[in-house]
């Protein structure tokens, strides 16, 4: 039987699909039918659209389509489409055998699905040698990189041996001079001049002056004759300040604190204009 033009598309009337009904259901022999003329009936028969089978299964109307119209250079590889007619056959309750049977005869007919070549004979060569080349590893090229590594090790080691020298000794000394460069150069001008003036007037300090507060206060302070930083100080916070010269501090009157020079209490003067000025030494040439 031929298929009928009404088949084509994927929306169809329902008329007309009930007329078709009745009239696969009165064929005598199911052999006459294609294998998609034979699904669309089992679909009719079962009242279902395309659009509901596509929901059920996943299969997209496209290929659904292309099934029930024989299409099968439509459809995608054999593989895929072997699994969509399993799907469809079992959701219209046929046998999935059956079905793929059907689609492997009819879709081979149509230069589907093709039969396998035999590779061609290797040429150049007799088969003994090619398996030979075949089975022959090759060299890994991670063996040529640590043979290389291993004989510059050999060399170094040789070479500290004969000249007396701890690579370990010498590998840490460069990592330390190397790190204090970086350090060095990731410091500001100002921070390594600061450091450096740091440094010398720790080792000539003479004059090293403590002082411990008792509640919280602002106060103004002036090393070796600079010029006046001033600090706020928490109760409870102990400071200090080492000089070569002179130091002197400006503290509010009410400031409730104790100095001490080189280790020594400082007695502090009195009060003018509500601030007290310390200067330490009383005597700078003491």
């Amino acid at each position: 039987m031929g298929k009928s033009a009404q088949r084509k598309g994927v929306h169809r009337d329902p008329v007309e699909e009930t007329g078709m009904q009745e009239k696969f259901a009165g064929e005598k022999q199911e052999n006459s039918q294609t294998l998609g003329e034979y699904l669309w009936q089992a679909r009719l028969g079962r009242g279902l659209e395309l659009r509901d089978i596509a929901a059920e299964t996943g299969i997209s109307l496209a290929n659904l389509t292309a099934m029930e119209e024989d299409h099968y250079q439509a459809l995608p590889a054999a593989v895929f489409t072997r699994g969509f007619y399993t799907i469809y056959a079992k959701v219209l309750g046929l046998e999935p055998e059956s079905v793929l049977e059907r689609y492997r005869i009819e879709a081979g007919e149509a230069g589907k699905i093709g039969k396998r070549e035999p590779f061609p004979p290797i040429s150049g060569k007799s088969s003994k040698e090619a398996g030979y080349m075949a089975g022959r590893p090759k060299d890994p090229p991670f063996a040529l990189f640590f043979l290389t590594f291993i004989t510059i090790l050999l060399l170094i080691a040789l070479g500290c041996m004969y000249y007396s020298v701890n690579p370990a000794c010498f590998i840490s000394k460069k990592l330390r001079s190397l790190q204090k460069t970086y350090a060095q150069a990731d410091l500001p001008a100002s921070a390594k001049e600061s450091a450096m003036t740091a440094a010398e007037h720790e080792e000539a300090a003479r004059y090293l002056v403590e002082a411990s507060f008792f509640k919280f206060t602002t106060l103004q302070v002036d090393v070796d004759n600079t010029e006046f930083e001033q600090v706020s100080v928490q109760a409870g916070e102990t400071l200090s300040w080492s000089a070569r010269q002179m130091i002197k501090i400006v503290i509010p009157e009410e400031t409730g604190a104790v100095f001490f020079l080189n280790g020594e209490t400082v007695e502090l003067p009195e009060a003018e204009n509500g601030t007290i000025t310390i200067i330490l030494p009383k005597n700078p040439a003491d």
